[in-house]
C-alpha cells in the first residue's frame, strides 16, 4: 500500500509479476522494468497472466490485475543493493528492481533498506522523464 497517493491505475498482467517492482507495460500489459527505459510505475502486490490459468480453475492464487502505482507516491520496492538510507537517489534495474546506480533515477529513499525491501518516494512522472540520461 502506499502511504500518499491520488489515483492508481489498473493493469492486466503480461508476466507473473512479483511484488514491490517497477513495471512497463506495453499493449495495456505489465511486466518487470527492465532498467534501460523510464517505468511505467510501480506494484505493490504480485499478479498472473490469466492465460496461464488452466480451464476450471477453482483455486484461490494470484490476480490477472494489478493495481500499478504511477503517480508521486512512497511504496516498497525490492532491492539487490545494500546499505540505502533515507535521502539516497535510487535508479531502475533490471528485473524491476531498484538499485544504487543506474541512467534512470526513480526517487529517493525514504527509510533504510532492510531484507531487501526499501520505502522510495518515487518521483512524479513529470520528474522521471528529466531524470533520464541522454
Amino acid at each position: 500500500m502506499a502511504t500518499f497517493n491520488s489515483v492508481n491505475l489498473t493493469r492486466e498482467a503480461g508476466e507473473v509479476i512479483e511484488p514491490y517492482r517497477l513495471v512497463s507495460t506495453a499493449a495495456g500489459k505489465i511486466t518487470h522494468a527492465d532498467g534501460t527505459e523510464l517505468p511505467f510505475g510501480a506494484v505493490t502486490e504480485g499478479a498472473t497472466p490469466e492465460a496461464d490459468r488452466p480451464d476450471g480453475y477453482l483455486a484461490h492464487g494470484l490476480p490477472h490485475v494489478v493495481r500499478v502505482h504511477a503517480e508521486q507516491s512512497v511504496v516498497k520496492l525490492q532491492t539487490e543493493a545494500t546499505g540505502l538510507v533515507e535521502g539516497d537517489l535510487v535508479y531502475a534495474a533490471a528485473d524491476g528492481l531498484v538499485a544504487k546506480t543506474g541512467t534512470v533515477a526513480v526517487g529517493l529513499v525514504d527509510k533504510p533498506e532492510s531484507g531487501g525491501i526499501v520505502r522510495v518516494n518515487l518521483f512524479h512522472p513529470i520528474a522521471l522523464a528529466a531524470n533520464v540520461a541522454p
